[in-house]
């Protein structure tokens, strides 16, 4: 817990976390980047190159999904993978690029998750309900698909307490990424999801009111294991977050954060400031402080329209308010296969700057930051009021 009156330690002097390798290029000269493309088509075209190539960091997003929307198993995504790394690498070779793999539940586009859903082998390491049937991401059981709900492949559910489980993830699910020279890191999307699901279905009655706590203890162990597998392999595991969560999902959220700080990744802030409409609460911004002073690199992704069309400074300062060395911002139009996903901003091509000092807490909900170029002011309070001024 934070208390009221917070200061950012100065990024310049900010704290390096020991257990971090491999991370990409950063500089304060100007506001750090990263785009989250999905891809309809491969290969990537001259203009889409160009366009991804832009930012500092590249995350894969959703592959699988916009190859086949059906649901339908993708055939050799792993190397599909490899070769939009390779391909973005040829045009620039300091591009950072991370391929993705869902953690929501059980996602099967990638040849080992396929095995994994099909193999009997692995049937004592599949999620069952209460009544021992076995948990699938299927047309009648939409909450349990998440974003899979077009699934027709009945996608199976990791059950991290299984004998094995663990170390399948870990060696077979994301071990040949670790293992690949084409790519620097994994992201690892939706990973809040892990306890909340099982927690929330024990309450209703879906799984044994103990499955809760002892899923999520297990769900953690997999994070720390495979924080520590990208490690070793001078990798980069990201980590979505959301950060907002009250009672036990901020528990959960807490849980995932001490992996970051112990055990190394970066974290990634989805819905980074919130929805349109609908601001975040200061639990997101001081969850980020909290990992930058401890030296945890962060990427924050954003929507244009959180405050009103179009008004992107409000999460971009929410962003400069946090960053620190290794913060990443994007923000953009939805997950889709465009340019748009990803939006080049104004402020992307001014200068920034090293801070001039650490970021205040003037007042209730209101923040003020100064970077060698740029005055920040954040009010969570009212989001209107909120500025970035550029004085050069």
């Amino acid at each position: 817990m934070l208390f009221a009156f917070v200061s950012l330690v100065a990024c310049s002097h900010a704290t390096t976390n020991r257990n971090q390798n491999n991370l990409p290029e950063f500089s304060w000269d100007h506001i750090s980047t990263w785009c989250f493309p999905c891809f309809a088509a491969l290969p990537l075209t001259d203009e889409q190159v160009a366009w991804f190539n832009k930012f500092d960091m590249v995350d894969q997003c959703c592959s699988g999904l916009q190859l086949y929307p059906n649901g339908s198993y993708v055939p050799n995504v792993i190397e599909t993978s490899f070769n939009v790394s390779q391909q973005l690498k040829a045009a620039k070779a300091s591009t950072f690029f991370s391929p993705y793999i869902g953690m929501e539940l059980g996602q099967s586009w990638y040849e080992p998750q396929q095995q994994f859903n099909t193999d009997p082998q692995h049937s004592h390491q599949w999620l069952r309900f209460a009544n021992g049937t076995a948990v699938t991401c299927s047309p009648d059981q939409p909450y349990v698909c998440g974003l899979l709900q077009r699934a027709q492949n009945f996608s199976k559910v990791y059950d991290w307490r299984a004998d094995g489980m663990i170390d399948y993830f870990v060696n077979n699910i994301t071990g040949p990424f670790f293992r690949s020279n084409s790519v620097d890191g994994v992201f690892f999307d939706d990973i809040y999801t892990i306890c909340e699901f099982v927690s929330g279905g024990a309450k209703l009655g879906w799984f044994n009111k103990d499955d809760g706590i002892t899923f999520c203890a297990a769900a953690i162990q997999a994070l720390q294991a495979t924080a520590d597998a990208g490690r070793a392999a001078g990798k980069l595991p990201i980590f979505s977050l959301k950060g907002d969560e009250s009672n036990e999902s901020a528990y959960n959220s807490t849980k995932y954060s001490q992996v970051l700080e112990q055990h190394g990744g970066m974290a990634y802030f989805e819905y980074w400031a919130g929805w349109p409409g609908q601001p975040r609460n200061e639990n997101q911004l001081n969850l980020a402080i909290q990992l930058g002073q401890a030296g945890v690199p962060m990427q924050m992704h954003s929507t244009p329209d959180i405050c009103r069309k179009n008004f992107t400074d409000w999460p971009l300062a929410m962003f400069l308010i946090a960053a620190n060395n290794h913060s990443y911002f994007s923000v953009g139009e939805g997950w889709n296969a465009g340019l748009t996903q990803s939006l080049w901003l104004d402020a992307y091509d001014k200068p920034l700057g090293a801070p001039k000092g650490p970021a205040t807490k003037t007042a209730d909900h209101v923040w003020v930051r100064d970077f060698e170029h740029v005055t920040v002011y954040l009010d969570m309070g009212d989001c209107n009021k909120t500025s970035i001024t550029f004085h050069s």
